[in-house]
């Protein structure tokens, strides 16, 4: 309690617990946005701590990654990290542009004595009907 009697009188006051606890409440705000959801995990390669830089080698567990932004550090640097976590991106490439959805074509094959293209149709179909389960059987 040496912390909270401010003065060292001996007695906390109301001002002094008022006090410790503001101060507390503004640290852990301070903190809230640097909170991040280890998991203990065996890398398949070397790879470097993101707070002392260093390799974080070993057989198995050698270190921590965050679930939901993906750092990685050694499990005695867990509490020296000052990198926020952010979630991770969905569709981002390296040069930080937004990747677009890909797309298909498939095209119906003529039919047997026809020789010309003339009439072969072609569908634009979006990738994701095809992760739906939709597939085109004309192929």
């Amino acid at each position: 309690f040496g912390d909270l009697d401010e003065n060292q009188d001996g007695c906390i006051s109301r001002e002094e617990m008022v006090s410790y606890f503001m101060k507390s409440s503004l640290e852990l705000n301070g903190k809230m946005g640097f909170i991040h959801n280890f998991n203990e995990t065996t890398f398949l390669r070397p790879v470097a701590c993101r707070h002392c830089k260093g390799l974080i080698i070993g057989l198995y567990k050698q270190g921590l990654k965050c679930r939901a932004c993906g750092v990685n550090c050694h499990k005695q640097c867990r509490d020296l990290l000052s990198v926020e976590c952010r979630k991770r991106a969905k569709s981002v490439s390296l040069d930080g542009s937004v990747s677009l959805p890909a797309r298909s074509f498939s095209f119906s094959l003529p039919r047997p004595g026809r020789t010309s293209l003339r009439h072969t149709e072609i569908q634009e179909e979006d990738v994701q009907a095809g992760e739906d389960g939709v597939f085109d059987e004309k192929l």
